[in-house]
């Protein structure tokens, strides 16, 4: 197995997975170091971004290379804003799509549409606190810190809301959540990212 980090290569032929630990062990703390994250992982050119190190150990014998993708923390900064931002404006589009049937008579279709959007909501809740983070440690987007701090806490708050009325079967209660609190919550998180 050879090892790359964002293209470079580290180590050629590797054969054990021990000298695998020590250099995965090595690589992550120069990335942290040099106050970088990993993006991905390449393992024989496909980006995983998640749970690749289970997948790395459970597939050593087969992995031809793996690439470490590292990526700044002002770069992560950018993009995570930038997905949070893109989210809310689809968020923001489809919410009526969401809400309107709950007022009336919910099928399945609809149900899967409230399901994907609480995950995706609980998504934006942990991109915000990870932005947070990155602000804090940067200093840059100091500007949207409190308009961040402001939607993670009333996410947070709404969630906590829309659990009990959906517990309380209350569809009407959940979609005037989403037209009254979560959808003007997000669109002044547009605008302010906006500018």
């Amino acid at each position: 197995m050879n090892i790359y980090k964002d293209g470079e290569l580290l180590q050629a032929n590797l054969n054990n997975i021990e000298d695998l630990d020590r250099l995965w062990k090595r690589i992550t703390k120069e990335v942290a170091e040099e106050q970088k994250y990993i993006k991905y992982v390449e393992i024989d050119q496909t980006p995983m971004y998640d749970s690749y190190e289970l997948y790395i150990v459970q597939n050593y014998e087969l992995i031809q290379s793996l690439n470490i993708v590292t990526i700044t923390a002002s770069e992560s900064l950018n993009e995570s804003i930038e997905g949070v931002f893109e989210y809310s404006a689809r968020v923001i589009n489809e919410l009526a799509d969401i809400y309107r049937p709950l007022y009336v008579e919910i099928d399945q279709c609809n149900w899967d549409q409230v399901v994907a959007l609480i995950e995706g909501m609980e998504w934006t809740v942990n991109a915000i606190g990870f932005c947070l983070v990155l602000i804090n440690q940067t200093g840059e987007k100091i500007e949207l810190k409190q308009v961040m701090e402001d939607l993670q806490q009333n996410l947070q708050e709404q969630f906590l809301v829309m659990d009990q009325l959906l517990k309380e079967e209350d569809l009407i209660g959940f979609a005037d959540i989403l037209q009254y609190e979560i959808e003007p919550l997000l669109i002044k998180f547009i605008q302010t990212v906006k500018g």
